[in-house]
């Protein structure tokens, strides 16, 4: 027989009946295994202050400017002052020495804002997978609603600044700060309490 219209439906019916069981066993199965566990997200410090504050996308700017070796855009970085902070070219021609290293890893790691000051923590690590902890902080002020790093970016007490007691007093502020949270990041870093 050439032309089995039943036949060809009593096969294609079976057929159809495999495949419909076995579906249904696969998806039995997959019911039946316990759902994966989401793996806990890691996430280091430093992610966290971009996103909150304005001042670390300058740190980080400067960064990438000593990185690349441009002193000019490192300069236009810098706050203005009443007098010129001394060394501030050999200074940043040595940090952009220092930054140059492609086994650097530079992270800023936590920062804070109080009125036209800013305090960022940075971390410096080799990119070696080792747990070492080696960090700064760096001084910003707002200046015409911009915000230039100090330039001394780890002194805010300079008399060249021209600051007046309200202002060193929030710089001292987020010095305690920094005091206070810079133990607390190695210990999340590095698990070391030390």
């Amino acid at each position: 027989m050439l032309c089995d219209p039943m036949g060809w439906r009593r096969r294609a019916g079976a057929r159809c009946g495999v495949i419909l069981l076995t579906s249904l066993a696969a998806v039995g199965i997959s019911r039946a295994a316990p759902p994966a566990k989401p793996k806990p997200a890691t996430t280091r410090p430093a992610t966290q202050p971009f996103r909150r504050y304005e001042s670390t996308r300058v740190v980080r700017q400067m960064y990438q400017a000593l990185k690349t070796g441009d002193i000019a855009a490192a300069k236009r970085l810098i706050a203005d002052s009443p007098q010129p902070v001394p060394d501030l070219d050999r200074r940043l021609a040595r940090l952009a020495r220092d930054y140059a290293d492609p086994q650097l890893d530079f992270a800023v790691l936590d920062a804070r804002e109080t009125g036209d000051a800013a305090a960022a923590i940075i971390g410096l690590s080799q990119k070696t997978g080792a747990k070492s902890f080696r960090s700064e902080e760096w001084y910003l002020v707002r200046q015409a609603g911009h915000w230039k790093l100090l330039g001394n970016f780890g002194d805010y007490d300079l008399p060249g600044y021209g600051f007046d007691k309200a202002q060193l007093d929030r710089y001292q502020q987020l010095e305690s700060w920094v005091e206070k949270r810079t133990p607390e990041l190695r210990k999340e870093l590095t698990g070391c309490d030390c």
